[in-house]
């Protein structure tokens, strides 16, 4: 079988010398001189006003370190897709996806899918399909820094099936659903689901246009008056069926589909042009829309509408390979598709709801006392119980279900939404890993009596567990829980060593303390 855990960059502590540096140091091609003066004139470009010379500085080292990973990618030239100096250049990639990537992917165990499939019986494919050449796409949009991408791909799909059965393309109020659908999952700039647009939608008999409840990109009061507007509706939705690219095919021969994919990686962040065959993983974090598909030098593509403005990618829009010679790379695990019919599907995300408000504000109360939580004031605190309330209803699904050999708990942090959690402390910079020179050898190459378990903390190889808190230096607990073990294993001795000491003092590389 293939191992279920890929270690794709591992580092062995071990006690002798290896002459690395020089490879870290041959990769610097460009001057600073030379990269403040792209930095200004990135700037000037993108209207960018740092508050002090402290974050300017901060943003010049993000900036020069994207820019280089951006050149010796192109450089390279061995993919069909090339990298761009765009608008989130002095970004980080977790700064990046923190406030944009808010598609609840982890919630997806919970949701009850359709049974059918309006495309099932569909033979006959065209080869190309382009939804914009035909009036059924808007004008690409920008989510900023709200993460209301699940708005954005529900809205696009309406608008399409709109624009096909009305033969009018509306563009239509992602503000709206920002604003008003909160009542379940969805929370406007906190992120939400599809299916739960398109629930609401349906419950409210449709949306009003984007001219009358233009998009602010925060979270706001949800205006009734303009509520009650209509300009387009949808009477139902279907989810196409999970893993099965032919499936998806037939539907957007036929239709625009709201879809959800992993958008972490560096390469998304940059993409600029080309058909991207990068690592794309399954937690997926981003919704999206696909228009179309069709064929580029013999690979073949989804084209994909995204919400992050026309300065990102092919002036909006990204082509991501279709039916890979390997594994499928687009992992569709989660696909809602927009159609013009009935369903009862909003009884479901009702039953879903095992837990009284009532009850639960307790346990948030005797949490908070736990964990010794205070928070500012009390529209922080009613935030909190929501997002709290949420795990913890996933949580007990997830156990009460009994079909893994693994338990999830509440825990510290259960007052946080996934992106949070991650945000400030899951920073290994694995998008760097490619321009890593690994060494040639392996110390146990030819090792082939292995025991059937190892337990290092039984030898007095292992300190014991500390907390890196919300700094985003975890790449300095693993190296120095490494280095404590082969000391212990050589020297005889186990010693508690400084993860401050890597994070304050190496930072003339890669390395960037709590940054990553």
């Amino acid at each position: 079988m293939v191992a279920k855990n890929h270690f794709y960059h591992i580092s062995l502590a071990i006690l002798f010398c290896m002459a690395f540096l020089a490879f870290q140091v041959s990769c610097r091609t460009l001057q600073d001189a030379s990269m403040y003066e792209r930095h200004e004139e990135w700037m000037a470009r993108y209207g960018k006003v740092y508050r002090d010379s402290q974050e300017r500085e901060k943003r010049f080292k993000i900036f020069k370190e994207n820019v280089n990973y951006i050149e010796a990618f192109n450089n390279a030239a061995n993919k069909p897709y090339k990298l761009g100096i765009n608008q989130f250049a002095d970004l980080t990639n977790e700064e990046f996806i923190a406030p944009r990537n808010r598609f609840k992917g982890h919630m997806c165990s919970s949701i009850i899918r359709t049974t059918t499939f309006k495309y099932e019986n569909v033979t006959a494919l065209p080869s190309t399909v382009d939804w914009r050449q035909k009036g059924a796409v808007t004008p690409i949009k920008d989510q900023g820094q709200c993460g209301c991408c699940w708005a954005f791909s529900a809205v696009a799909a309406t608008e399409g099936i709109h624009a096909l059965t009305a033969g009018t393309l509306i563009s239509l109020s992602e503000q709206e659903l920002v604003d008003c659908d909160t009542k379940g999952v969805d929370q406007g700039c906190e992120g939400g689901l599809m299916d739960d647009a398109f629930k609401f939608i349906i419950q409210n008999h449709g949306l009003n246009t984007e001219v009358n409840y233009p998009y602010e990109g925060v979270d706001g009061t949800c205006n009734a008056n303009e509520e009650g507007n209509h300009a387009a509706t949808i009477t139902g939705y279907e989810d196409v069926p999970a893993n099965n690219e032919k499936a998806l095919q037939k539907a957007v021969a036929n239709q625009p589909v709201s879809v959800a994919i992993d958008a972490s990686g560096s390469d998304f962040q940059f993409y600029n042009s080309g058909v991207f065959t990068g690592s794309c993983g399954t937690e997926l974090d981003h919704g999206v829309t696909a228009v179309g598909y069709g064929v580029s030098d013999g690979t073949e593509y989804w084209l994909v509408k995204n919400s992050w403005g026309t300065e990102w990618g092919e002036e909006g829009y990204i082509r991501m390979q279709r039916v890979p010679t390997m594994a499928t790379k687009i992992q569709f695990h989660h696909i809602s598709l927009t159609l013009f019919f009935c369903l009862g599907f909003l009884a479901f995300q009702v039953t879903s709801r095992t837990l009284q408000d009532a009850s639960m504000h307790e346990r948030h109360e005797q949490w908070m006392a736990r964990y010794d939580k205070l928070y500012e004031d009390h529209q922080e605190k009613e935030k909190r119980f929501r997002i709290f309330k949420e795990n913890v209803n996933y949580i007990e699904t997830f156990n009460n279900a009994a079909n893994k050999p693994y338990k999830l708990g509440i825990n510290q942090f259960a007052d946080l939404t996934n992106d949070e959690f991650i945000a400030p402390r899951n920073r290994f910079k694995g998008h760097m890993c490619s321009s890593i020179t690994k060494t040639a050898t392996f110390k146990y190459e030819n090792v082939t009596e292995l025991p059937s378990t190892v337990d290092w903390r039984q030898k007095g190889a292992v300190t014991p567990i500390k907390d890196q808190g919300q700094c985003g230096c975890c790449w300095a607990f693993s190296a120095v829980a490494a280095t404590e073990g082969i000391h212990a294993l050589s020297a005889g001795k186990l010693i508690s060593l400084s993860e401050q000491e890597l994070v304050d003092c190496d930072t003339k590389g890669v390395d960037q303390g709590c940054e990553g």
